[in-house]
């Protein structure tokens, strides 16, 4: 339930606590069994892990459109994305369980989901998890090659582009990681690795095309405070090219694991947006890159804003595994420029971001190599 701040801004509570998903029980199976309609509420729907399709052609009343089975835990993740003329489905399988992480490619047609293909990264590639995080996956018809791409999100295995001109068998077009091999196989981050999201920019800056880059992390790394945002020289997709990074510009103290980690990231305009866990969510000034030329300036971008929620839930606190107010866990921008903001612990925030009125800028100034 929505309610109303005396600041006047929406939230809604979505406590992160731990605790187990009801599926349904013998009476359903049996059902659907026996081909009953089973539409209704999420908790009623009896399948084991998977992906799910539902209709909301009537959004009060959202309707079972598709199902596929999916092997262990089912997808850490699922998106959906158009893509010359097709909606595709990318659903992220981790090996918190199973062998090995993997990409699953459906399209969304009459008979519901349909499966294309599925991506397994080289077992090669420098960083290969022992136990993988997360990953991630959106799509994206290049601006300058006008190839339909694929950026995978894979924790230590950095980011790989592949080519869906043929989306039943994809084309690995390049790999990029910061990863040093052997020394970062595991699942506790040492500075390095752990990519939760890639996403490309729409367009391009200066003739240039980028993708954002985040990081998930566990523990205070090293030698920044927190997690690196990176930002990727993609102009040509086959040779991926580091060109800045960013951090928190002051350290903080990590009382808890992933207190202040860096999680998703949204771009609007040339400004992106950090959901930074307990650090709030962060605004970042790319507009250096402008001119499409990266100097000493651009590679160490600037904060130039942040927000961090402050409402008390009126619900009972958290009792999970994330319960610091504020857990600030995305931070999606709607077409105007507005920010949803996501807070596990209080609750759903909508505000926009000024750009007229920047905070300082900051970097942090504790780099051992820089760029």
């Amino acid at each position: 339930e929505l309610a109303l701040d005396e600041a006047g801004i929406a939230y809604w509570r979505a406590p992160c606590n731990d605790g187990p998903v009801p599926i349904g029980g013998p009476a359903d199976l049996m059902a659907l069994a026996s081909g009953l309609d089973l539409s209704g509420p999420e908790q009623d729907v009896p399948w084991p892990p998977g992906v799910m399709l539902v209709s909301v052609a009537d959004p009060a009343a959202p309707s079972f459109a598709g199902y596929y089975a999916l092997p262990v835990l089912g997808a850490h993740s699922v998106y959906a994305g158009e893509l010359e003329g097709s909606t595709l489905v990318i659903a992220s399988v981790v090996n918190l369980v199973a062998a090995t992480s993997n990409f699953w490619f459906f399209e969304v047609g009459e008979q519901g989901l349909v499966l294309l293909s599925q991506y397994v990264e080289r077992a090669d590639t420098a960083g290969a998890p022992l136990i993988n995080g997360h990953n991630d996956a959106v799509v994206q018809s290049h601006p300058i090659t006008g190839q339909p791409l694929a950026y995978l999100a894979n924790w230590h295995q950095g980011v790989t582009i592949l080519d869906l001109t043929n989306p039943r068998l994809p084309v690995r077009l390049s790999n990029w990681n910061d990863s040093p091999g052997v020394a970062n196989s595991d699942l506790v981050q040492d500075g390095s690795g752990n990519v939760h999201e890639a996403i490309p920019i729409q367009g391009t800056w200066g003739g240039k095309h980028y993708m954002i880059v985040g990081q998930e992390i566990l523990d205070h790394p090293g030698g920044t405070p927190s997690g690196l945002v990176y930002v990727i020289d993609t102009t040509d997709p086959t040779q991926p090219k580091e060109v800045a990074t960013w951090t928190l510009p002051v350290d903080v103290v990590w009382s808890e694991a992933a207190v202040f980690s860096t999680h998703y990231v949204s771009v609007y305009d040339m400004t992106v947006f950090v959901a930074h866990y307990h650090a709030g969510v962060w605004a970042i000034d790319l507009s250096g890159l402008a001119d499409g030329v990266v100097d000493e300036a651009d590679k160490h971008p600037p904060a130039i804003g942040a927000y961090i929620p402050a409402n008390v839930s009126p619900q009972p606190p958290p009792d999970g595994s994330y319960d610091w107010t504020p857990t600030i866990m995305d931070a999606n921008v709607l077409g105007n420029g507005d920010l949803v903001i996501w807070d596990c612990t209080s609750g759903i925030y909508v505000v926009r971001f000024d750009a007229t009125q920047p905070a300082p800028a900051r970097i942090f100034e504790g780099w051992d190599d820089p760029i």
